[in-house]
């Protein structure tokens, strides 16, 4: 009995030694899950869209969080609720103007956009205002704001008023964060192309955008960081009451540690679940868009780098995900274990729709997101990270298809006649040069060419764009015996193009006679 009771005591003890390794283990998955870009489309160096196979773009990894569907709902009480953040926004994304037009004296009065501290004080009276039935409004600060912006998108404004809002101007729009680097400036969020930028306080005239926190969402939001809170001249005053990012302190805390030292090379966000690279400095001096992308595919080959072989360069919401807005140079939680940041711009593997030729860029300086040309070679630097949710898109394939076909005037024995092929990618990538053949047929079979007369040569057709066209056109005296027949134009005869669908290369004509 003493041997069994020991070994049970022995068993007991063995599990509560597991306990603490098991929690331990747990945080590295992260408190937090950071949402997808939305962006869904590859774009090159030159801005054209291409195959996101390959590529370690944004749109061909598509990290993150899923968005629920719908993203959006319309509550029927003038709100809306944002289903992935679970924040709730008023539906008119300019309250201002619509409602308290005389409240704005500020730059062009009754527009709806206001100083900095007007912002504040109109949702404060709001809020005293009971308006929609809610007393707990807030300025957005800058993480709930960007959680808006859509990257797949030209224009976020508009895709918004597309799902459930309206009136939302794309243009600036104040947060309630302050910038710890200039204390007279604020955060505001570009609500058309994305990006964060900080503005004077007292002098710039931007929109305003009551939200409420607190609901269930898919995803948390993370805080910005900001304790503290400062007027519009600079000066430390006490939070409480102010409406701002230090006093309302919306989102996810951050853990403690918020990072773990792994001690191969890289570091543990407990944050987020993201793995990094302790060095902040991968690649060369300068980079382009295009090599920083290559440089982090580099890491990947043979047995990889510090033992991984799934790096990538981080998309938008990866990468501003390490900013601590209470800090700059650089703008990471203090006590941060990595190495060699710079007091610059990062590139992302996240492409600006509205000019597809740059791409988002993070500053680990003053945590600015903007954006700059693909092209530009600069001290932009490559901060690889690995893990949380990725999935690859399906491959995207061209797919040519004969529109339509017609000859010029009517067929006549030993006469010249011109047929004419209209040939159309309908895919979704862009189809290298390609070709057409004709031929005569005494069949309307459009899936077949075998027994039928070919008619003079191969032509080819050049590079199609997606949803482009090219004619193609060929001369010939027609031969043959007298008697009714069908033309045939078969594209892409030499299968040289792998194409999404190789059913429907074939266009048939309408039944033609040779006298």
């Amino acid at each position: 009995m003493f041997k069994v009771k020991s070994l049970l005591l022995l068993c007991l003890a063995a599990v509560l030694l597991l306990i603490p390794v098991i929690t331990e283990s747990a945080v590295t998955d992260g408190t937090i899950s950071l949402q997808k870009t939305g962006q869904a489309k590859c774009y090159d160096s030159d801005g054209n869209e291409t195959n996101c196979a390959g590529t370690g773009q944004d749109a061909a990894l598509l990290a993150g969080e899923s968005w629920p569907d719908p993203r959006f709902t319309d509550n029927g009480d003038e709100t809306v609720t944002d289903n992935l953040t679970g924040l709730m926004w008023a539906k008119d994304g300019n309250v201002m103007q619509a409602r308290d037009p005389d409240f704005d004296a500020d730059g062009s009065a009754g527009d709806g956009s206001v100083y900095w501290q007007h912002a504040l004080d109109y949702v404060a009276k709001l809020n005293t205002e009971n308006y929609l039935g809610h007393n707990d409004w807030h300025l957005p600060n800058v993480n709930e704001l960007q959680s808006l912006i859509n990257a797949d998108e030209y224009n976020s404004a508009g895709w918004l008023n597309e799902n459930g809002f309206t009136n939302v101007m794309p243009n600036d729009y104040w947060t309630s964060s302050t910038s710890i680097s200039y204390k007279v400036y604020a955060w505001a969020v570009y609500m058309g192309y994305g990006y964060s930028s900080t503005s004077d306080k007292n002098t710039t005239a931007y929109y305003v955008w009551p939200v409420r926190s607190g609901q269930m969402g898919t995803i948390s939001i993370q805080q910005t960081g900001n304790t503290k809170c400062y007027d519009s001249a600079g000066t430390e005053i006490s939070c409480t009451g102010t409406g701002q990012d230090g006093d309302v302190r919306a989102g996810a805390e951050f853990p403690s540690p918020r990072f773990t030292d792994n001690g191969d090379g890289t570091v543990s966000d407990n944050l987020t679940g993201l793995m990094w690279t302790k060095s902040a400095n991968s690649g060369a001096t300068t980079s382009t868009w295009q090599e920083a992308l290559d440089t982090v595919a580099g890491m990947n080959s043979a047995s990889g780098t510090d033992g991984y072989t799934d790096w990538r360069l981080p998309n938008m919401n990866e990468l501003k995900s390490l900013l601590d807005f209470s800090e700059d140079y650089p703008s990471l939680p203090q006590g941060h274990p990595f190495t060699g940041v710079r007091q610059d711009y990062y590139w992302t593997s996240s492409t600006l729709t509205a000019v597809p030729g740059s791409a988002f860029v993070v500053s680990m300086d003053i945590s600015h997101v903007y954006y700059y040309s693909k092209k530009i070679e600069d001290y932009y630097g490559i901060w690889p990270v690995r893990g949380g949710e990725v999935e690859a898109p399906p491959e995207q394939f061209p797919d040519l298809t004969v529109k339509t076909l017609g000859s010029s005037g009517k067929p006549k024995k030993d006469k010249k006649i011109t047929l004419s092929a209209v040939v159309k990618n309908i895919g979704e990538k862009s189809a290298s040069t390609s070709s057409v053949q004709f031929y005569l047929s005494t069949n309307n079979n459009a899936s077949s060419v075998e027994g039928d007369k070919l008619l003079g040569t191969t032509k080819a057709t050049g590079n199609i764009k997606v949803n482009g066209s090219k004619t193609v056109k060929l001369t010939l005296k027609v031969k043959g015996k007298a008697g009714n027949y069908y033309l045939k134009a078969f594209c892409d005869s030499g299968a040289i193009v792998t194409e999404s669908n190789e059913s429907n290369n074939i266009k048939v004509s309408k039944k033609i006679s040779i006298k």
